[in-house]
């Protein structure tokens, strides 16, 4: 499994097809800048990477991952998740 480190703390990250399903369900009819939907795309493949691995996200909510992320993790994190780091 993937793994994603936000400020400082390893999270594993999968997207399964329920995280995307919740993901399409989250962001269907609207509009997003490309940070919103990093964070939307972010915070289902972290909670979808806990439940596979049997634990709970930190995270309610996925507004409230961008408050954990710095922006110098912003590539790295992006990397992982269109699969060019594993």
């Amino acid at each position: 499994m993937k793994k994603i480190t936000i400020n400082g703390t390893e999270h594993p990250f999968k997207l399964t097809i329920n995280a995307a399903k919740e993901l399409q369900a989250e962001i269907e009819g609207k509009e997003l800048a490309d940070l919103d939907s990093l964070l939307v795309t972010l915070f289902y493949g972290v909670k979808g990477g806990h439940k596979a691995s049997g634990s709970e996200s930190p995270f309610i909510h996925w507004e409230s991952i961008g408050d954990e992320i710095e922006m110098s993790e912003i590539e790295s994190i992006a990397e992982v998740i269109s699969g060019k780091k594993k």
